[in-house]
């Protein structure tokens, strides 16, 4: 349960964060996010 939270949390932050993240480390957060 523990794990579901936070990657609902962290999808929620990830595509605010990934907008801006995405022109700084896009290949290395891409990566990640995808396989989450």
């Amino acid at each position: 349960m523990a794990r579901v939270n936070k990657t609902r949390q962290q999808t929620e932050r990830g595509t605010s964060l990934s907008v801006r993240v995405d022109a700084t480390d896009r290949p290395p957060r891409n990566r990640a996010d995808r396989r989450r």
